[in-house]
Formats: structure tokens, sequence, C-alpha cells
């Protein structure tokens, strides 16, 4: 077998091999975050909607509940609404937040046949105001975030406008209905929670994708080690807050609020 032979025959062995190791390093983050071998939701008391890409979970009890409206904030809503559409067919109002002009004009399209739907061009932070943004690793992407963490091309920086939670919730007026938060907002959902945490705001129902854990580079230890710690404290000061948390989907984490 010639030397070209061989490294064509290596290559999708080591690829597997990488798998194997970043399958079993998410595992193990996990596993140190929630003290839990495995913290999957509850199937009896949740039910997982939407694509097995763009899919979430939400409490059965909360999905059929008629005593208050509903509404489901969406932020980072990108290219995927099978959730969203799912709500809207139990009549929770959506707001849909995203930074990038194309995921909102797709979401305007995909969502046509919702009765009640906002639109924000921006991107869900801390604080309202103009924010640089990191582009993604690979260009086809549309996973642009407000930290560097996917060590893409820094001289490709772009400004985009962004909302705070609490101007958020202020503005779309939802104080007496039940309020569903889904953040997949690439890595930016640390700064909301803080902010969440800090200004002692509330929701109902929070889904959150951590990218922040979840994106760190393979070799990273040392950055691993500090987010799990923080992580591990943040969940802590959580349910201090009333946010109890239910378990995670990958690193989808859920909590509702008690």
């Amino acid at each position: 077998m010639s030397k070209i032979s061989r490294r064509l025959v290596r290559a999708p062995i080591l690829s597997q091999i990488a798998r194997l190791l970043v399958s079993l390093q998410n595992f193990i983050t996990r596993f140190l975050v929630t003290g839990e071998v495995s913290a999957r939701m509850d199937t009896d008391n949740y039910v997982r909607l939407g694509t097995e890409y763009g899919g979430w979970w939400i409490a059965r009890s909360d999905l059929a509940q008629m005593d208050r409206g509903k509404v489901l904030i969406s932020a980072g809503i990108g290219f995927d609404v099978s959730f969203d559409l799912k709500l809207a067919d139990e009549d929770f109002e959506l707001v849909c937040i995203d930074p990038l002009t194309e995921s909102i004009d797709f979401a305007r399209t995909a969502l046509s046949s919702v009765k009640t739907v906002e639109f924000y061009n921006v991107g869900l932070a801390d604080s309202s105001g103009k924010r640089t943004f990191y582009p993604p690793r690979n260009e086809s992407h549309d996973s642009w975030s407000l930290i560097d963490i996917q060590n893409g091309d820094i001289s490709n920086l772009q400004e985009f406008e962004t909302i705070g939670l609490s101007e958020l919730l202020f503005n779309i007026k939802k104080s007496n209905k039940f309020i569903y938060l889904k953040m997949d907002i690439e890595g930016a959902e640390k700064e909301v929670l803080e902010s969440l945490i800090k200004k002692n705001i509330e929701v109902d129902f929070l889904g959150v994708e951590m990218d922040y854990i979840s994106l760190i580079p393979f070799f990273a230890i040392s950055t691993r080690i500090r987010e799990v710690i923080y992580t591990r404290a943040l969940l802590k000061r959580m349910g201090r807050q009333g946010y109890h948390f239910i378990g995670n989907d990958g690193f989808n984490f859920f909590w509702n609020r008690t």
C-alpha cells in the first residue's frame, strides 16, 4: 500500500477518534457542571418540539395552560423556526430576535401565518446599544458572537445593535403573561444570565444553549476548568433567585421559576 493510500485509510479513523474525544470531553464538562451523570429531561412532564436540530423542551402543563396568555421570546432565531411554529399552534405569541437581517427576513417569511409575532433585528445582551460582534470560524455559518468564542477571523468584526433583556421585557409589556425565554445567542447568554440574576428579572421558563462552555477549544483546558467552576456557581445563584434547574439536552439547559 502506498503512503497516499495509507493516509486515506488513516484519515477517517483519526477523524472518528477526534469526534469520540470531543464527545467524551463534552460529557465530562456537563457532568462537572450539573453534578449528575445524566440530567436528562423528564419525558413524563416535559416534551420536546421541533426538528432534531432546532427542537427545544417545554413543560406539558405550561403548553396546555389557558389561565394566562403565553409568550415565547426566541433570541437567536437563526434559520430554524420549527419550535416557534409549534408553540404558535398552542396560542403562544412570538417575539423573534436576531442581529442578522437575513435571519429576521427568513423568520418573517417562515412565520407569516402566525397571528401574533414581533421581530427585533438586534442581538440580546445585558444592555442596549451598539456592540462589536465576532465572526464564526466557518464563514458559511450565521453564528456571530459577542465574545470571541470560535477563534474566527478578527479582521472581520462587525457592529450590531443590541437590546438589554430588561428593556425588551418592558417594551413588549408581557408582565401578566407566561413567558418562555429561549436563547441560542452564541456565548452572549453568559452576560444575559448575569443580568437576569443581578436585576432580579423574572421569566417563567428558560431554555439556554450554553455556547460559552460548549464551544471552548479542545485544548483550552484552563479556560474549560474556569468556566465549569463559574457555571456551577451560576446554577446555584440562579437557584437562589427561584430558577429551578430541570435538566439538559446536550448543552441546552432548562429552568423553570418556582
